[in-house]
């Protein structure tokens, strides 16, 4: 059985997965929603199975974030097909099953059970020194065994630290790229409003024409037919200029939709850089996090590593005492 700690965070991953996908639904984004579908997979195995490796489960569950981001914008990128076929290895009924564990029914040969198994035997025959010896002897063995614990958490918070920085890395890069396609959206946006304002200068320019060709009209229409002739001229005028006006009302229509199109590509551009910058955001705090426990690992070996050498220069000293009252002993005898 999981830890009470383990399964909380395995059932967040859980949630936190089927959102994602649920997103990437809504987006269009199937390489992403199939990421979703393996990621909720593998912590349904990792519940079922939890001695198949836990740690390895967060390994995973950091790479999943990569994959998942690389999926939306190139569905072949190296990330995402690693971790895909990582994770398919991982759902494999053979990759689930945890190894046997060697039999410790009983103590070994210098375990600690076993010295103070005999400490307690000595006591019993009235041998208190050697029962103190071996009880102290017990003690350091059990302070070895706490002393390679350390070491091996020791490890496990350098290589998460390490882990943390390898994602700052990476997400300090997309915050870069994210930064780059918003500069390129500016300019576009900047460029496409320079269009639409010489556009409605033209518009502007065809509709005073057409006015003032109106306005000549009405005076021709109150001359007299002598100027028809004139009239005639007037009107084909108006007739071309209309067109021209119509062709102005179009382009200026397709210049605000461009607009809009390229204002909506700036924002998704603004979002993503957003996204970018929460990412890094959280990687840092992920990396403080390792760093402190890393501290408090490297505390806690200092600690287990002077106790021992107390004990066991204690221990070497009672057994030197001990040697030289048995041969003062023998000595007198004679």
């Amino acid at each position: 059985m999981l830890a009470a700690g383990s399964a909380i965070r395995l059932d967040v991953v859980c949630r936190l997965a089927a959102a994602l996908e649920q997103r990437a639904g809504e987006q269009g984004f199937e390489v992403s929603q199939s990421l979703c579908r393996l990621m909720t997979a593998l912590c349904t195995r990792t519940q079922e199975h939890p001695g198949a490796g836990y740690e390895h489960f967060l390994d995973m569950a950091y790479a999943f974030c990569e994959a998942y981001v690389e999926a939306s914008r190139n569905v072949e990128s190296v990330a995402v097909t690693t971790w895909r076929a990582d994770v398919e290895d991982m759902l494999k009924p053979s990759s689930m099953e945890a190894p046997a564990s060697p039999d410790i029914s009983g103590p070994s040969e210098g375990a600690p059970e076993s010295l103070l198994e005999t400490a307690q035997l000595a006591v019993a025959r009235g041998d208190m020194s050697g029962a103190k010896v071996l009880a102290l002897q017990a003690v350091a063995q059990l302070a070895r065994t706490e002393a390679s614990k350390a070491e091996a958490r020791v490890q496990d918070a350098e290589q998460k630290l390490r882990q943390a920085s390898e994602a700052i890395d990476r997400a300090r890069s997309l915050v870069k790229k994210a930064e780059q396609d918003v500069t390129v959206a500016e300019n576009r946006v900047s460029g496409g409003e320079a269009e639409l304002a010489e556009l409605r200068n033209h518009t502007i320019q065809y509709a005073e024409q057409v006015n003032g060709i109106e306005r000549r009209i009405a005076e021709i229409d109150e001359q007299i037919r002598a100027l028809q002739a004139a009239r005639t001229v007037e009107e084909s005028r108006f007739a071309e200029a209309s067109a021209e006006l119509e062709a102005a009302r179009d382009a200026e229509s397709r210049g605000n939709a461009e607009l809009r199109a390229l204002q909506e590509a700036e924002d998704a551009a603004r979002e993503r850089l957003e996204d970018a910058r929460q990412q890094v955001k959280d990687q840092q705090r992920k990396r403080q996090e390792c760093e402190a426990a890393l501290m408090r690992s490297r505390e806690t070996l200092t600690k287990h590593r002077a106790s021992l050498a107390d004990i066991e220069r204690t221990v070497a000293q009672l057994g030197e005492d001990e040697t030289r009252g048995g041969a003062e002993s023998d000595g007198m005898l004679f």
